[in-house]
């Protein structure tokens, strides 16, 4: 009985380590094009599309993994948060997914 509890144990402590952290939507938003989440009132641009110096969006980690955006900017579209009216953020974050993407290769 103790070699199965230990056994569970270490197996649900497997399992927890192999799920990855998920985001909230306001974190998958930021860490995909530097924005914060979009509001319902507005166009979704909250805070000044460009891009830095560096290549990457602002409020972007400049040491994010082309594939730790991607999946951020997915997580992002398919949260619901975007509006249909919010055509200009939905076309910012697809680019910054598809820049990504170009440096996944």
């Amino acid at each position: 009985m103790k070699n199965l509890r230990a056994g569970l144990g270490l197996a649900s402590l497997a399992l927890v380590l192999a799920v990855p952290a998920q985001a909230g939507v306001s974190e998958d938003f930021a860490g995909c094009d530097g924005l914060r989440k979009p509001k319902r009132s507005d166009d979704g641009m909250r805070g000044e599309a460009t891009i830095a110096s560096w290549g990457g969006w602002p409020g972007q980690n400049p040491g994010a993994q082309p594939i730790t955006v991607v999946n951020a900017c997915n997580r992002a579209l398919d949260s619901g948060k975007l509006l249909d009216e919010q055509t200009l953020r939905r076309a910012h974050v697809l680019r910054a997914r598809g820049a990504a993407q170009l440096q996944l290769g």
